[in-house]
């Protein structure tokens, strides 16, 4: 009996070491399962932090490289400073690529990655401050372009209405004539002169006109020229040219000289006959300006 009970009792004991045992070990898988899954999840968020690092790293040397790869003289200023922040990731993203994820290395390269951001960020002030001075440039080089053309315009009307008022101003100062009249004359041993309509006893062709008056003319010596053109096309006198730039050169027999001064002026002229007597026929006169504007002519006809 006593033995029976004795193994009764030992076998409880056994049997409750088991128990507990069993749920210790059920307790050790419990654990161990829950410290490998918070292992996980904290490797899985260094990861994760890793990775963002990596992105923001390669997405600033991008962009470093395209403002490199532009090559635009107005950013001259950056190259320098771009081509060493550039260099600086590059370092980093090649370092981080190979590191091993744990907390403390993902702080250190956490916290230099955001003064990497810091200074991408001072970077692409300066480039959009640049850009925008640019811009407002260009609108100002716009706005000066087509002020200017308005003014080059507005010159270009100026010199038109100037010449304009200019030739205007040269024809109306130009002299006019109000009259001419021609005759033959015959000159008596007294001086006195009579007109006559006979060749053979003409002596001079007698040329009188007068001088309109203009009040924008210049008071000056004023020169017009006299062509009296004989029967037979032939022209009487000094037979001699003058020219001006031009205009077609003109044969004049007499130069009348005068002095204007923009009051109505009369002036006759005197044309010696030729050796020998006049020609009968049809005699034509005309009168030419100084710049060989013709201002008048007229014809008689001596028997």
């Amino acid at each position: 009996m006593t033995d029976n009970k004795t193994d009764k009792k030992n076998n409880s004991v056994a049997l409750a070491a088991i128990i507990v045992l069993a749920i210790a070990l059920i307790g050790l898988s419990i654990f161990t399962y829950s410290q490998y899954s918070e292992g996980k999840e904290v490797e899985m968020a260094l990861q994760a932090d890793k990775d963002s690092l990596k992105a923001d790293l390669t997405r600033m040397s991008k962009d470093y490289e395209t403002r490199l790869e532009e090559k635009d003289s107005l950013y001259a200023d950056l190259y320098d400073d771009w081509t060493v922040a550039k260099n600086e990731v590059d370092q980093y993203l090649d370092s981080i690529n190979g590191l091993k994820v744990d907390i403390n290395s993902l702080r250190r390269y956490r916290y230099d990655v955001s003064r990497l951001k810091k200074e991408y960020a001072l970077l692409q002030q300066k480039y959009d401050s640049v850009l925008v001075q640019n811009q407002r440039l260009d609108s100002l080089n716009v706005a000066l372009d087509t002020n200017l053309g308005k003014q080059i315009k507005i010159s270009d009307s100026l010199v038109v209405q100037t010449t304009q008022l200019s030739d205007k101003v040269a024809l109306g100062s130009a002299l006019q004539l109000s009259d001419l009249k021609v005759d033959a004359v015959k000159v008596k041993n007294s001086g006195k002169m009579k007109s006559t309509q006979k060749a053979r006893r003409a002596d001079r062709v007698k040329v009188c006109f007068t001088v309109a008056p203009n009040k924008l003319a210049e008071s000056e010596d004023k020169k017009f020229y006299i062509k009296v053109v004989a029967p037979g096309e032939k022209i009487l006198g000094e037979n001699a040219a003058v020219m001006v730039e031009g205009k077609d050169a003109v044969t004049y027999t007499s130069v009348s000289e005068f002095y204007y001064e923009n009051d109505a002026l009369d002036v006759c002229e005197y044309i010696k006959k030729p050796a020998g007597d006049f020609s009968e026929g049809k005699y034509l006169i005309t009168l030419y300006d100084a710049e060989l504007n013709e201002l008048g002519s007229t014809s008689f006809t001596m028997d």
